[in-house]
């Protein structure tokens, strides 16, 4: 055998063996990558897996939540009120008090600077308010149109109304409730239509909710908190109030349960502002 032979040979041998070399490295690359996705997606379907709720976990939660309808007959509250291009744009200061039975609300609005704009008495069916702004004091039937010449298109029922100022979604009348992601449950009504949804964390706590009343806007809670044993959510937005505009009511300080004296529930008109009855506008 001819040593030019010999050399080609062996050349021919180590250009295999680097392709094959190369060939190896590139193969354990590809099963690297496929055992990484494919443990990925392991992993994220494990974790996933986690969040999925029980029957029991849905019915302890829908529990808690018609628990906490009842738990607060009555509140304080202070905090900011928006909505987008009304009252200059800005963020107001609002004090609440209110009680659940009979349903009744008093609610100041003010500037940041402590001016006074708009007080609102909600006693029952009737409805007063004093503008402060056109010094004006309205009487009348506590009616949607009513509401609405103040407070954009607050076309609402008494239980919505404590539903958003309370801070805690109102479990409408519903036919199922069921988990369509993990950890979001969502509340069905008798047409198939969805009433609202709520989306809890891992200990089952709710990290959000929404309510959807048929004929009304949707309210979005958000940010819950814990007083003892009453849960309330430290924002509540009311979503596209007449022109788009949201309404967010954020709360600064609650107490819950506390005696709230008759005296509170009452706006006098003084100074003497014009008597405008709102029934007859």
């Amino acid at each position: 055998m001819s040593q030019k032979f010999i050399n080609r040979a062996c050349h021919y041998s180590t250009r295999s063996h680097l392709f094959f070399s190369v060939k190896k490295i590139i193969l354990v690359k590809i099963i690297l990558v496929i055992l990484f996705f494919h443990g990925c997606a392991f992993l994220s379907t494990k974790q996933n897996s986690q969040f999925f709720l029980t029957v029991d976990d849905v019915e302890t939660i829908i529990q808690n939540v018609k628990e906490q309808e009842d738990i607060v007959s009555e509140f304080y509250s202070t905090g900011t009120l928006r909505v987008p291009a009304w009252i200059l744009d800005t963020s107001l200061d609002i004090f609440i008090a209110g009680k659940k039975t009979p349903l009744t609300f008093k609610m100041e609005i003010s500037h940041s600077w402590g001016k006074p704009l708009y007080y609102f008495l909600i006693k029952e069916d009737t409805l007063e308010i004093r503008d402060f702004i056109e010094k004006k004091q309205y009487t009348g039937k506590l009616t949607p149109d009513n509401l609405a010449r103040f407070i954009p298109n607050m076309d609402c029922s008494p239980d919505m109304i404590w539903s958003f100022l309370r801070g805690y979604p109102q479990l409408l009348s519903y036919s199922r409730v069921y988990e369509v992601a993990p950890g979001v449950l969502s509340i069905e009504g008798r047409n198939k239509n969805t009433l609202g949804k709520i989306i809890v964390s891992p200990g089952n706590e709710i990290k959000e909710a929404e309510s959807s009343p048929p004929r009304f806007l949707n309210m979005r809670f958000t940010d819950f908190r814990q007083i003892e044993e009453i849960n309330y959510a430290e924002k509540t937005v009311l979503e596209e109030i007449k022109g788009k505009r949201d309404l967010t009511l954020k709360r600064k300080k609650v107490i819950f349960n506390k005696n709230i004296p008759d005296a509170i529930f009452t706006l006098k008109n003084q100074p003497v502002f014009e008597v405008v009855s709102l029934d007859d506008l």
